[in-house]
């Protein structure tokens, strides 16, 4: 059985591997390309779409209901939300929040609860900012979560990411995201 952090350092190499490839004939980023087509359904509203065209351009999109999360003080505003269904199944008292910021390079999970948390934060702009594919903190290994807090629908909290390869680079990461009430299949 693979452990949650292997598999976050796989789904991180996919996503590398993905991004390398350069863009599609319509100048679509590919690893936005390929998180769209994982999911189920999409949770974004018109604004939110022009926000993530407008990102393409150049342009940060506002920050969106669905929330925000900075890397090393770069904030990124969620633009696509999956709540998906957790290892433990449906009935589980965990929750596995992925809030990807399309068209900025990157994606943040949340998996647990706001007492037991596994986070890592991943995509090309992250690896410009910290130097490596992938960043991830759980309370049995590297990494440190220093607050997480789950308020109503919203989850927030802080934590220093340890690079997923071990080379020992570090990043400081901050969350304040929705917890959408319906739960996706987000299996691979």
């Amino acid at each position: 059985m693979i452990s949650r952090r292997s598999f976050v350092a796989l789904l991180a190499v996919m996503l590398l591997t993905a991004s390398c490839g350069g863009s599609d004939d319509d100048g679509a980023d590919p690893t936005t390309a390929a998180s769209e087509t994982t999911t189920t359904s999409e949770t974004t509203s018109s604004a939110e779409t022009s926000a993530t065209t407008a990102a393409g351009g150049g342009e940060t999109p506002a920050v969106t209901e669905q929330g925000s999360f900075t890397v090393d003080d770069q904030e990124f505003a969620v633009t696509f939300l999956n709540r998906c269904i957790p290892f433990g199944g449906a009935d589980s008292s965990d929750i596995d929040l992925q809030p990807i910021a399309q068209g900025q390079g990157a994606q943040l999970n949340l998996y647990g609860t706001a007492d037991s948390l596994e986070v890592s934060v991943q995509g090309r702009t992250v690896e410009e900012i910290g130097g490596s594919i992938a960043f991830a903190a759980d309370p049995f290994n590297d990494g440190e979560i220093r607050e997480s807090s789950i308020s109503g629908d919203r989850w927030t909290g802080s934590a220093t990411l340890a690079d997923s390869l071990g080379s020992g680079s570090t990043v400081e990461v901050t969350w304040d995201v929705m917890i959408p009430a319906d739960m996706e299949d987000c299996s691979l």
